[in-house]
C-alpha cells in the first residue's frame, strides 16, 4: 500500500469538512465523486445483493478519460494500516454530505421549526 492513497485520504477527509471539497452523486447509488482537472475520485458503499447489508468502500482514481488509475477498499487497507476502516468510513460521510447537502437541509429545517 502506498502511504500516498493513506495521505490522499486523510487531505480529502479534512479538505472536505473544511467545505474546500465539494462531492456531487453518481448514477451508481450510494457512490460519490469529486473532480479535479485532470482526475476524479470517487468513494463508493459496496453491498451484497444477497444480504442487502454494506460490505465495505472502495475508493478509485480515474483520469479524464476514465481509465482506472488506482481503486482501493478498506479492506485492502486495513492490511497496513489499522485505521483505514474508520478513515475510509468518515471519508465516505462526508462525501454524502457534501453531496446531498446535509448541513444546507438541516438548516433550513431548523429554520422552520
Amino acid at each position: 500500500m502506498s502511504e500516498k492513497l493513506v495521505h490522499l485520504i486523510v487531505k480529502l477527509t479534512a479538505s472536505t469538512e473544511r467545505g474546500q471539497r465539494s462531492w456531487e452523486q453518481t448514477a451508481l447509488p450510494d457512490s460519490y465523486h469529486t473532480s479535479f482537472p485532470n482526475h476524479v475520485i470517487s468513494i463508493r458503499q459496496n453491498s451484497d445483493p444477497l444480504i442487502s447489508e454494506p460490505t465495505g468502500l472502495r475508493l478509485t482514481i480515474q483520469d479524464i478519460d476514465g481509465r482506472m488509475i488506482e481503486s482501493v477498499s478498506d479492506e485492502d487497507l486495513a492490511q497496513e494500516w489499522t485505521e483505514s476502516k474508520l478513515r475510509m468510513k468518515r471519508l465516505f460521510d462526508v462525501a454524502r454530505e457534501s453531496a446531498l447537502g446535509v448541513e444546507r437541509v438541516l438548516d433550513d429545517i431548523m429554520s422552520q421549526i
